[in-house]
Formats: structure tokens, C-alpha cells, sequence
């Protein structure tokens, strides 16, 4: 409290002070206080400051009583602004970064020829200018649902039910526990028709044998290590399908088919990869309950 009190420009730092007064002191306290107290605890514990002023405001003999004991000790006031020598201001002359060295920053565009350690099929974007030839086939009406949910959060909801329910049309009524999402049974039960209806239309392609979230790992032309999940894979005696969900809210399924086409062929080439025979790649968009299918040739399926 008395470091704290009078005139505070002389004692704004209480931890510096005690640890200047302190260290003046030397062994004077080694047997009084613990070995590991803060020099702050020493002083509250077992000290307080008293001071004699003078005429001279400027000049202060304090005093510090150790348990009783009267001990002088000097206090001398430190800098309340910067002194003439030392400036805060920039250089006069500023200068520049290094362009080599551990301190060289310099702000430009990343190299377009540089070559990315991995990379994801979800993050690439389609750089063809020619558009894709495809095809649609409808398996059923639109899903319309009245869920408060984000696009986001819709697509990753759609996601889990069609791989869940595909499989177990019987878990239907645990979706809500399933997915962590509140859905009403009206809702879930749009959904799990919606999901019995495509898994019809697997069936009426030949489909004997599909693969769910499938993770996929390849290795492109220019060295990157591509990883990925593929949402279903369609297998038949002919070859496989891979598809994707989508909860786009979409107008033209063809012209949406274009941004993802470069993820769809990732996971194709790394299909092709493992000597498996890829007939093509194809989008479930699941507001509309249409397929969009692209047939993989094989000169594409080479350069995939």
C-alpha cells in the first residue's frame, strides 16, 4: 500500500522498486521469508515503505521497516517521459526487408508453377473450357424440407441420412440421434423415401454392391498426393460408378455439373489407379431427385 501511495510517478512499477530495494538489501532478509517468495510478497508480507520528504519534492529519503527494523535505502525516480537521446519515431530513412535470409518477406501472388505437397478433390475447381457431355436420369420427385438449417449443415445432414439409410432403411426413426440434428418424422420420412427411391434406381443400373464413403488416395501427374472420400460407389460385373450428393439448390444440373467436375475425376483416376475399371461419374442431386451421369472414356480415363 505505501509503494501505491504519494506520488505515483516515482513508484509506478511496485515489482521494480521492491526488487531494486531488495537487492540492496542482500542477505538482510535470507532468514526472515521463504526462499522462493516474489519480491513483491516480501514487501507486503514482511516490509513497509516510509518516507521523509523534503523541502524538495523531487528528493525522498524513504525508509523500509523490516519487521519493526528501520533499514535506509535509496528510491530515485526513473523517467517519466523519454530523454532527448532516445527517439520511438520511424528512421528517417526506412528500410527495406531483405529479399533473402530468414527475414525476407515480401508480399506477391504464389507461383502458379509450384507444385502443392497434397491437395484435396473437394478443392478443385474445373479448368476445362469445354463443358461435359452428360446425361440425366430422374429417380424421383424433389425433396422440399423445412429444416432450419444452414447449406452447410443441410448437405452434411443429406449426407449422413443417404449413407445410414441406404443401407438401414430401419434406422429412419433414430436419424435425429444419428445425425445430431432435431428433424420431425414428417421430415425424416420424406427423406427416407427420397433414399429408398434412389437406392431403386442403383439397382435398375446393375448395381450388386455399393460402397459407401469411400476413401480414396492417388498420386497425380504433377506429384501432388490427392486424398479424398468418395460418397457411394456403384459397383456391377461392367465397371463402377462413382456419385456424389449434392444439396445444391439448383436450376440447370448440367451447367452445376461443371464445378465439380475435376473432383469427380479424381476420384476416378484413383480408382483407375487400382486396375479398376471406372464407367463413369455421376452427381445425386437430392433437391431435385436427378442423377446427372458423365460416361468416363478412356482417353479421359488416362489423363485423369
Amino acid at each position: 500500500e505505501a509503494l501505491h501511495s504519494g506520488n505515483q510517478s516515482l513508484y509506478e512499477q511496485p515489482e521494480a522498486v521492491a526488487r531494486n530495494i531488495l537487492q540492496d538489501l542482500g542477505n538482510q532478509l535470507a532468514e526472515k521469508v521463504p526462499a522462493k517468495s516474489s519480491y513483491w510478497s516480501l514487501l507486503r508480507n514482511h516490509c513497509r515503505l516510509d518516507r521523509d520528504y523534503g523541502t524538495d519534492a523531487d528528493e525522498r529519503s524513504p525508509t523500509l521497516v523490516v519487521d519493526g527494523e528501520k533499514i535506509p535505502c535509496l528510491a530515485t525516480k526513473g523517467y517519466v517521459e523519454l530523454p532527448e537521446s532516445v527517439s520511438s519515431a520511424d528512421p528517417a530513412e526506412p528500410r527495406e526487408l531483405p529479399v533473402t535470409g530468414r527475414r525476407a518477406i515480401r508480399p506477391a501472388l504464389v507461383p502458379s508453377e509450384l507444385t502443392p505437397d497434397s491437395r484435396m478433390p473437394s478443392d478443385m475447381g474445373d479448368t476445362r473450357e469445354s463443358p461435359a457431355q452428360v446425361r440425366h436420369e430422374r429417380y424421383g420427385d424433389g425433396l422440399a424440407l423445412n429444416l432450419n438449417l444452414f447449406s452447410a449443415e443441410l448437405g452434411t445432414f443429406l449426407h449422413r441420412c443417404f449413407e445410414v439409410l441406404g443401407s438401414r432403411p430401419d434406422l429412419a426413426p433414430r436419424i435425429p440421434e444419428l445425425t445430431g440434428i432435431e428433424a420431425s418424422a414428417t421430415a425424416v420420412s420424406a427423406i427416407g423415401a427420397a433414399v429408398k427411391r434412389f437406392e431403386s434406381w442403383l439397382n435398375r443400373i446393375g448395381t450388386q454392391e455399393v460402397l459407401r464413403e469411400w476413401p480414396l488416395l492417388m498420386q497425380d501427374g504433377s506429384g501432388s498426393v490427392v486424398s479424398g472420400t468418395a460418397d457411394l460407389i456403384a459397383c456391377s460385373p461392367d465397371g463402377v460408378w462413382v456419385i456424389d450428393h449434392k444439396s445444391d439448390n439448383i436450376d440447370d444440373p448440367a451447367e452445376a455439373f461443371q464445378k465439380y467436375r475435376s473432383q469427380l475425376d479424381s476420384y476416378a483416376a484413383a480408382l483407375a489407379a487400382q486396375d479398376t475399371r471406372v464407367l463413369g461419374v455421376g452427381i445425386n442431386w437430392i433437391r431435385l431427385g436427378v442423377v446427372t451421369l458423365r460416361d468416363v472414356a478412356n482417353a479421359d480415363r488416362q489423363k485423369c
